[in-house]
Parts: C-alpha cells; sequence; structure tokens
C-alpha cells in the first residue's frame, strides 16, 4: 500500500478491481454484490444478486484473485464493520448496450431466490462503462 487513503478512495480501488474482472463481456450486468463481514470484521461470502447472468458468476470466480481484498479489509477495519453485510450495486454497460432488463431489477435485491433481509451498509451505486474499463487499471498485484 503506497499511501493513506480515505475509505472512499479505498472502496474505490476496491469497486475498480471488481470491474475490472469483468472488461471483456459485452453484456451489460447490473446486480448488487452481497459481501458477508463476520463477527471479527473479516471479509466472508461474496455473491451476486438474481439480477446476475450466470456467466458473470463463473467469471468472477475464476477472477476472484483479482479483486482487491486488501482495500475492502482496511476499509472493514477503519469503519469497525462486524457482523453485517456490505451490499454494493454494480452496473456495467457499454455503448451498445444501454437498456436495463425489468426483470433484471426484481432480481436486483434477491440473493438464492430470496429477498435480502438483515442488517447491511449499502454502498454509493457506481456505474462502469467497458468502453473506459480499459483504462481503470487498480492496483492489483
Amino acid at each position: 500500500m503506497c499511501k493513506a487513503q480515505t475509505n472512499e478512495e479505498l472502496i474505490n480501488r476496491f469497486r475498480s478491481s471488481f470491474a475490472h474482472a469483468f472488461i471483456n463481456y459485452k453484456q451489460s450486468l447490473f446486480t448488487i454484490v452481497k459481501i458477508k463481514v463476520d463477527e471479527k470484521g473479516h471479509i466472508g461470502d461474496i455473491s451476486f444478486s438474481e439480477s446476475a447472468d450466470s456467466s458473470y458468476i463463473k467469471v468472477f470466480k475464476l477472477l476472484r484473485h483479482a479483486v482487491d481484498d486488501d482495500a475492502l479489509s482496511l476499509y472493514i477495519k477503519r469503519a469497525k464493520i462486524r457482523q453485517t453485510y456490505i451490499l454494493m450495486p454494480l452496473y456495467i454497460t457499454n455503448s451498445d448496450d444501454k437498456k436495463v432488463d425489468t426483470e433484471m431489477l426484481t432480481r436486483l435485491m434477491q440473493f438464492e431466490n430470496e429477498d435480502f433481509t438483515g442488517p447491511a451498509i449499502l454502498l454509493k451505486p457506481e456505474i462502469f462503462s467497458v468502453d473506459v474499463i480499459h483504462e481503470i487499471r487498480p492496483h492489483i498485484q
């Protein structure tokens, strides 16, 4: 880690590394990423709402190592987050596919075919364009 970063910069670094994993897809993705934080403040399971296409989930599992967990872990530690979920809206689009599927929106807050319930921290939504993701170069080691 080079210099001290604000919590917002840490989240942006984590979010950018996530978007970078989907750089080669032509189809838009609009989903909620659910990140479990355990009682000790460690990152647990990371899952996608039902709106995510199964091909994105497969890619994430293959590229899981490229996601910047260090940035998220530091954010969790600084914010003293324990035993809750972090919900991260993720919208990745390309210039050819600007439509949002209404069926996808209904599945946005569902995980494992169930509506999400429970304590959570909802992060600010961010939109990534596939056309500019190539310019995003998160510090992935």
